[in-house]
């Protein structure tokens, strides 16, 4: 019996240390590394006043909210036109060996994953690309990506303003942590310590 409960406990402590934990990535005031002009000011993100035909605020119940380098919002001041230049850049940077995220932003915006262009800046459109990257639901970039190692990884969202007026940014995603084999190791070691105690006893 004592050797079924050893297994046990010694397998369950195996199967924990594969689990990962997932945190979230989404955009909010002050999150993420905020630059301008061209990544040599930096800035902080503030929530801003989206547009009504944007796609709405927290899109997968993370908390995620429209921000900008500025309050660049509705009622807010106007982002001059470029299409070459981006107004902000927003980094985000994670530990892990695997993440997700949805990317929204008006107009415009190219994403850069370890520095590798995985989505270009879409020009369609003078206000809010048609299709990815846009502003309106069902307009959002997705990129991923998994390794497999635990690195330094980052995001990098250029966002662009085609039309003069409101602009922003949204994105709601996580990236994944596998809890460590030392984890692994300690359970088991509890284990047997609790085991020998039964022992004694």
């Amino acid at each position: 019996m004592n050797r079924i409960i050893k297994t046990l406990l010694a397998v369950t402590a195996l199967v924990l240390a594969g689990t990962a934990s997932a945190t979230l990535i989404v955009s909010g005031a002050g999150n993420g590394v905020c630059t301008t002009n061209q990544y040599t000011s930096t800035c902080t993100l503030v929530n801003i006043t989206p547009h009504s035909a944007w796609q709405t605020n927290n899109p997968f119940g993370n908390g995620a909210v429209w921000v900008s380098s500025l309050d660049s919002g509705i009622g807010g001041i106007t982002i001059p036109s470029s299409n070459t230049t981006p107004y902000m850049t927003i980094t985000e940077m994670f530990w892990g060996n695997a993440f997700s995220l949805d990317i929204w932003a008006d107009d415009t915006a190219s994403v850069y994953v370890d520095g590798l262009l995985v989505i270009s800046e879409n020009l369609s459109q003078g206000t809010c690309a048609i299709g990815s990257i846009g502003c309106e639901p069902n307009e959002n970039g997705s990129v991923s990506g998994s390794w497999g190692v635990n690195a330094w990884h980052t995001v990098r969202i250029d966002v662009y303003q085609t039309g003069g007026s409101v602009a922003g940014a949204l994105y709601s995603g996580s990236y994944n942590v596998p809890v460590s084999g030392s984890l692994a190791l300690l359970g088991l070691g509890l284990v047997g310590l609790m085991i020998s105690r039964k022992k004694k006893a």
